[in-house]
């Protein structure tokens, strides 16, 4: 099992950042890419890690289809790939997470689809069939000796796969997959099929490809409860980042595990009660995106804590982590505390020993 974490694009913290997490044996940094939500520029921040790390593995988590054309998007990660060659990855989604925190709907499969083909092309020769706007034609990069733009290696290509269509473009042209869910090894499974099944389907080989997926891990101290303000500290901001991507969506409460949804069917209740109107009604759930308001505190029950992350004694985090392995998962992707982090990794540290 691998482990990554993600790194907040700030230019003033990127490069210190990632420096300190490949110190502490971290195998992979990813960068959120997430413009409104207040985030710099993903790829300057990328840069800046590049110089400042020598072996760890920067990635962009996930570069979002509809915010960027494949062409940059493919030019600006092998920029990135010529300061630290191969040492990129392209991860690589539909977006509807940055879409959700403006309101608009999620992008097409088709054209999500459409995007993914040419980056795949791309990456692949520096070249591609363009048909997003209408048509096809061929699309290339030029002036490809003046090393600006770096292909060699190659840069794989990861694919954001929640949805079963998702995963099926994941299969189609990714080098990996990418999925946020729950800690549940049917699930993990389940989306692996799907992605294996494209693969086939496409003539590709896709046998045990990089699996990653996201979110906390918390070891619990002896005699410490499931709810006490450490854990809190470092489960609440993905659990409420969940509820508040499901509620956007409008999404059901059987897109969580059986212990949350009570605790998700009452934030819901807690939104429409803001009656906001359809233009502002994402303001009101993202205000404060990635944080925890005072009155939605209410919702990280223990029971969510449980079903939604990775967080028990030391010896049931390892069984949990084993199951998935199992499951076909062999990359996690951390979301490090805001306090005690030092502990945190410390206790992560066990849990990595024992896999």
């Amino acid at each position: 099992m691998h482990f990554g974490t993600l790194i907040w694009p700030l230019p003033a913290l990127a490069a210190r950042q990632t420096k300190w997490v490949e110190e502490q044996g971290f195998t992979h940094a990813w960068f959120g890419d997430v413009p409104i939500a207040g985030g710099a520029d993903v790829y300057v921040c990328m840069a800046l890690a590049a110089k400042a790390t020598s072996t760890i593995k920067l990635g962009t988590y996930i570069a979002p289809a509809p915010l960027r054309s494949p062409v940059v998007t493919v030019s600006s990660i092998a920029t990135i790939n010529a300061l630290a060659p191969g040492r990129v990855i392209l991860g690589f989604g539909s977006g509807a997470f940055s879409l959700c925190l403006t309101g608009l709907p999620p992008m097409k499969v088709k054209d999500f689809r459409a995007q993914a083909r040419l980056i795949r092309g791309l990456l692949d020769g520096g070249d591609g069939i363009d048909e997003t706007v209408g048509g096809q034609r061929k699309v290339r990069f030029f002036n490809r000796d003046l090393r600006a733009v770096v292909l060699d290696g190659p840069i794989p290509f990861f694919v954001a796969a929640s949805a079963p269509k998702a995963a099926a473009v994941a299969g189609e042209f990714g080098d990996g997959l990418i999925t946020a869910g729950w800690p549940v090894p049917e699930e993990v499974a389940r989306v692996l099929e799907r992605a294996v099944a494209a693969a086939h389907r496409a003539g590709r080989r896709f046998e045990n490809p990089p699996y990653i997926m996201e979110g906390p891990i918390c070891v619990l101290h002896k005699g410490e409860p499931i709810d006490s303000p450490r854990v809190l500290d470092a489960t609440q901001p993905f659990i409420m980042t969940s509820f508040k991507f499901s509620a956007s969506l409008r999404a059901p409460a059987e897109m969580f595990p059986g212990p949350a949804r009570p605790a998700y069917r009452e934030y819901c209740a807690h939104v429409e009660a803001m009656r906001l109107g359809e233009a502002e009604r994402h303001l009101g759930i993202w205000e404060g995106c990635f944080m925890v308001r005072p009155e939605e505190r209410r919702f990280m029950t223990p029971e969510v804590i449980r079903s939604t992350t990775l967080t028990g004694p030391l010896e049931e985090v390892v069984e949990r982590m084993q199951a998935l392995e199992t499951a076909g998962l062999n990359h996690w992707t951390v979301w490090l505390p805001t306090s005690a982090v030092d502990e945190y990794v410390h206790d992560l540290q066990a849990v990595r020993e024992r896999l």
